[in-house]
């Protein structure tokens, strides 16, 4: 499990882990499921990154194919605590974790090549942020099982 903190000396960070963190770029091979955790921080009144309370919040995750493109509303568009993000079931929301769930077909479609995501927290307040930015490369598959009979056949 890689570990990718991008702070840009924002007040929120978020921590990205899971199996498709590489080098702290997200990695997803096309029509394939990834699920990674994400753990959100704030100074404390010392100064010290503390979990943020999640109640009330919103948090959303986007891919977009370059940044700064209004035109696009972006590849993959995820939010929470309703479609694709929700706060950890073991944990309450005071402890600052969620999880983003990627399935098949939120990538089907893409070509692969890389690509920018953020993510961003809507508070109950109404503060907003992006708490992190970073690379996403959408590798492609090496067989496309769902179309090719024979490649299952043979995979057994």
């Amino acid at each position: 499990m890689i570990e990718c903190t991008i702070t840009d000396n924002l007040p929120i960070a978020a921590a990205i882990t899971g199996d498709a963190m590489t080098n702290g770029i997200l990695e997803v091979t096309r029509g394939e499921s990834a699920s990674l955790d994400l753990y959100f921080t704030a100074p404390d009144a010392d100064g010290v990154q503390v979990a943020l309370d999640l109640t009330g919040a919103a948090l959303h995750f986007r891919v977009k194919s370059r940044t700064g493109d209004a035109n696009e509303t972006g590849r993959i568009v995820k939010s929470g605590p309703a479609s694709g993000i929700v706060l950890a079931a073991e944990t309450d929301p005071t402890l600052g974790h969620a999880t983003l769930s990627l399935v098949p077909g939120d990538t089907a479609a893409m070509v692969p090549g890389l690509y920018v995501y953020e993510v961003r927290i809507v508070q109950a307040s109404g503060f907003t942020r992006t708490a992190a930015r970073g690379t996403f490369r959408l590798l492609g598959e090496v067989v496309n099982l769902c179309g090719d009979q024979a490649a299952k056949d043979a995979l057994g």
